[in-house]
Parts: C-alpha cells; structure tokens; sequence
C-alpha cells in the first residue's frame, strides 16, 4: 500500500519524531522526509519543541543552519497525486492539526 503513512495525524509524527530524534541518521533523514511530503516545518519544530532530543538538534545546527530543505517539489505532487493523494488537502489537515507549515496555504491549489 503506497503512502500508508498520509493518513497519520500530525500527533504521530511528533511522536516518530520524538522516537527517533536520539539517532542523528534518523534524524537527519527524517527532515529531508517530513517537509518534502508533508510541507511541514520540521526544522522549526525540533529547534523548539522540548520533547526533541539535543542529537536531533544537533543534527539542525550543523546540516540545516539556514531552516532545511523547502516543502515539495512538482516530483513530489505528482508522484502523490499518481498514487491517490491530494498534496494540497493533505497539507491542510495537517496545518489545521497545528503542524508548523513551510507552505503559504494559500497558495495551494
């Protein structure tokens, strides 16, 4: 089943965050990952949310000084909308669930 994980409310993936925030290779995957996909700022979250552990934050500090990687790509959108998910609306559920977004929502189409 291709993109399981779109239906995940923003709650589990703070918390895949937060399980996987002491391995800075997880870590490191996990922002090039999260914005990509999801439009969120994941960069932003781990420099502030309290529950990060310092390796994730470590892993900000030294290979995403400037905020990380941008949300999507036209790569990204197609190959969602190819496999049955609507990029746009999933970037709203998750900003509505109070997911910091790297994406102006209204701009989305």
């Amino acid at each position: 089943m291709p993109f399981a994980w779109k239906d995940l409310p923003f709650s589990s993936w703070k918390e895949i965050l937060y399980r996987i925030s002491s391995n800075d290779q997880a870590a490191y995957q996990l922002v090039w990952f999260i914005p990509e996909f999801l439009g969120i700022d994941v960069v932003s979250l781990i420099r502030n949310d309290p529950r990060v552990n310092e390796t994730a934050r470590e892993v900000v500090r030294v290979h995403f000084p400037g905020g990380g990687p941008g949300a999507g790509t036209a790569w990204t959108k197609d190959l969602l909308h190819d496999n049955g998910v609507d990029q746009p609306a999933l970037w709203r559920r998750l900003a509505a669930e109070g997911a910091p977004m790297k994406v102006d929502l209204s701009k989305l189409d």
